[in-house]
């Protein structure tokens, strides 16, 4: 999985890694694991070709 963050603003590595923290605050551990899982699954989505003939 891989998290990108994007700000107008100067962000610093701390600040980053609140952002990140904050990504799953207020999931429960199921929850989290089963978005982990839907992201494993597509891991290939934007990967695939899509070009037949």
């Amino acid at each position: 999985m891989q998290l990108i963050i994007q700000s107008k603003n100067q962000v610093s590595p701390s600040q980053m890694l609140q952002l990140a923290a904050e990504v799953y605050q207020g999931f429960s551990d199921e929850q989290i694991q089963n978005i982990k899982h839907i992201a494993l699954e597509r891991q290939n989505f934007f990967t695939k070709t899509i070009i037949e003939q």
